[in-house]
């Protein structure tokens, strides 16, 4: 068995919510929040795995850990068989040469007082390799993302959002990186384009035999691109596993209420929307017992008391949830009693 390019390993991180004299005024002993609670997964060279999950759930948290841009309060973070969160921040620099991160507003994200060839190329001046040939990098970089070399002369405000997008491809690929973490990589894109950005980071997979992890809210994209995903919900995984097996099985309730509301592109279809009720509870006032009870069509009394464990539904598939849906996918699961 190969060795992942990333194992993360019961990963959690937590944010402060007020300074340590207010806490004592105010007499609270633990004035944190849990963003991410012990979750684990790993990627291989070549895979892609999908973060789901709604606004809050903790998957952008993740990215920023693995990229040592927040600490994580336990757990590890391995790249290339190295613990990044053992590394002080000398030491955690290289291996940002290997890791690319892309962030999610194709536009806002790039400067708008530099052209095209210097936002590709700025890698190289960052990690001290400016004395290379940057305006044939620049090429080079367009080239790959589909872009003639006439736009390195453009600025930001100058491209079409799929342009940008390719531009911020172009920059993640310019120090030839092991990983990339794309945030959200088809937000505030037409349809079309989406697609066209998508078939962009399978063809450059293919290639040069990139890891991607990507994060989305975005069924379609994690079904068009990803091998595996993982269903996140207020900072935990609830269901992890081979992508199609999750999409025709999945074993967890908030899974298939995400799924449910994903849109159907047959118009003849006949959809069965499973609505979540309730809003997301506060993560200063987490639920007890499983944490999706207060939205779950199918919880029990105890749901409301006991934390379910993870159980394995296959070799890589997994879920936590006390009463799973069952296998068989008959145009709806039903709740195994």
């Amino acid at each position: 068995m190969t060795t992942p390019l990333l194992k993360v390993d019961d990963l959690r991180v937590r944010f402060r919510t007020m300074g340590p004299l207010k806490a004592l005024a105010k007499g609270v002993p633990d004035p944190y929040i849990d963003a991410v609670c012990g979750v684990s997964f790993d990627i291989s060279e070549g895979e892609t795995l999908g973060l789901v999950g709604e606004s809050g759930s903790g998957k952008s948290t993740i990215a920023r850990a693995i990229m040592g841009l927040v600490p994580a309060e336990s757990g590890s973070v391995s790249f290339a068989g190295t613990d990044l969160t053992a590394l002080s921040p000398r030491r955690f620099a290289p291996y940002r040469r290997d890791m690319a991160m892309m962030f999610q507003d194709p536009v806002g994200s790039l400067s708008p007082r530099l052209t095209v060839r210097s936002l590709i190329t700025e890698p190289f001046r960052i990690h001290g390799t400016g004395d290379r040939d940057l305006d044939g990098e620049a090429r080079r970089l367009l080239k790959m993302v589909g872009l003639n070399e006439d736009f390195a002369r453009r600025f930001p405000h100058q491209l079409s959002g799929g342009q940008a997008r390719r531009v911020g491809v172009a920059r993640a690929l310019a120090l030839n990186p092991k990983l990339i973490i794309a945030d959200e990589p088809t937000a505030g894109l037409d349809v079309s384009v989406q697609g066209e950005i998508l078939n962009l980071f399978a063809r450059l997979q293919d290639e040069l035999g990139l890891a991607i992890l990507i994060i989305t809210h975005n069924l379609n994209v994690v079904r068009h691109i990803t091998d595996r995903m993982a269903i996140m919900y207020l900072g935990r995984f609830v269901e992890q596993g081979p992508t199609e097996e999750v999409f025709y099985t999945p074993r967890h309730p908030y899974t298939e209420a995400l799924l449910s509301a994903n849109p159907e592109p047959d118009p003849d279809a006949v959809l069965d929307r499973i609505a979540i009720s309730g809003e997301v509870p506060s993560l200063m006032n987490r639920p007890s017992g499983c944490e999706f009870h207060t939205r779950c069509l199918y919880a029990q009394a105890k749901c409301r008391t006991e934390a379910p464990a993870l159980t394995e539904a296959g070799e890589s598939h997994s879920f936590t949830c006390h009463y799973p849906l069952t296998v068989a996918h008959t145009g709806r699961t039903k709740a195994a009693s």
